[in-house]
């Protein structure tokens, strides 16, 4: 997109238009000293005619830059409306302003809110479907996947007071400090009566018997990335409830991720030689888990080995470009991805006997 003119080209524009007004004065004065009628009545006619081209070209200076200043004041109500608000005054501004690279803006922000709108009214479609036609246990992870991304498009279609910065209260004591478990939105889609750190317990117990028949799998693939094997366990856990949600080719998601640990088909080249629980499918998914390990070490060194280690479960949900500091789900599946699954890994490396190192999980408490 056409990024809008500076304020120092515009002021280009100002000091040119100046020194052009210095030069027509001294050919004016010039003129009358040394040239003829005939020669100066020429210039005048010239001279008048480029005065008229400068006062025409200040005009329009001054009328793109008043758009310009109106067009952030604009763009403040049309925010502060809802996304049927937005397309409406959008769609207007697109179509009147004189200023084509303002226009441009306009119709390109248009274009993005019918899209938000879209994908906002798929995806209720999709939820009610769902919950109507079956409430199995196979469709609680695609259940809270549909409402999480509701609730982000709902958040990005609603009003927006702009004065108004974001102060989330989870900050230190949660994010930074204790691991959390399982949020309400969590424990509702999966018809739990309590949250947190119990929810994330009971789903974990709840899974125990799955976890236990790929036990030896998740030890040998733990144990070559030097990762524990209980939170191999906790992400089977929370991706596919130990296996629980996936069809008979091993898939859930709406057909788009592969196996216990979900790896999604359109971004990586899933192997299925041995099956979704099958080791050839844990080591894929954890050697991704491994490199975004290595990534957020890299991005923050300063962080604890457990809090990294964190980061890389955070990215493993939603990308490293989602992890900052503090750790926060915020932008993960549920808001409570990385939280949810350290907890569960935590149940498992007391309820279960692994060959492997879990101590690295208990580095980091559990809110109580």
């Amino acid at each position: 997109m056409t990024s809008l003119p500076s304020e120092e080209n515009k002021d280009e524009n100002e000091i040119s238009l100046e020194k052009l007004k210095i030069y027509i004065g001294f050919a004016k004065f010039f003129s009358t000293l040394v040239c003829g009628t005939i020669f100066t009545s020429l210039l005048s006619f010239f001279i008048n005619y480029k005065e008229v081209e400068i006062k025409a070209r200040e005009s329009e200076l001054q009328l793109q830059l008043n758009e310009r200043e109106e067009l952030a004041r604009y763009f403040r109500y049309t925010m502060e409306g809802d996304v049927y608000d937005r397309l409406n005054l959008s769609k207007f501004f697109g179509s009147v302003l004189t200023d084509p690279d303002a226009r441009e803006l306009w119709n390109d922000y248009h274009k993005t809110q019918e899209e938000l709108l879209k994908k906002y009214l798929d995806s209720s479609i999709n939820y009610q479907q769902i919950k109507a036609n079956s409430d199995k246990l196979d469709q609680t992870e695609s259940l809270t996947r549909i409402l999480f991304e509701i609730e982000t498009l709902q958040k990005l279609i609603s009003p927006i007071n702009i004065e108004i910065q974001k102060n989330d209260s989870r900050s230190i004591e949660n994010i930074s400090g204790a691991i959390t478990g399982s949020s309400e939105l969590t424990a509702t889609i999966n018809k739990l009566s309590v949250v947190g750190v119990p929810a994330s317990f009971q789903l974990a117990m709840n899974d125990q018997a799955r976890i236990i028949k790929i036990k030896e799998n998740l030890e040998k693939v733990a144990k070559k990335y030097n990762l524990p094997p209980a939170l191999l366990a906790a992400i089977a856990s929370r991706e596919s409830r130990g296996g629980a949600i996936l069809n008979q080719d091993g898939l859930a998601d709406y057909g788009n991720a592969f196996g216990i640990m979900q790896l999604d088909r359109r971004y990586h080249k899933v192997n299925i030689e041995d099956g979704p629980t099958g080791q050839a499918h844990i080591e894929q998914a954890t050697g991704i888990l491994a490199n975004y390990l290595r990534q957020i070490k890299r991005k923050f060194p300063e962080l604890s080995p457990a809090k990294q280690l964190q980061g890389a479960v955070v990215a493993y949900n939603s990308g490293v470009g989602n992890v900052q500091l503090p750790i926060s789900d915020e932008g993960t599946t549920g808001d409570d991805y990385s939280n949810d699954v350290w907890a569960r890994a935590r149940y498992y490396a007391e309820n279960i006997k692994w060959n492997g190192n879990n101590s690295i999980l208990f580095d980091i408490p559990l809110d109580n």
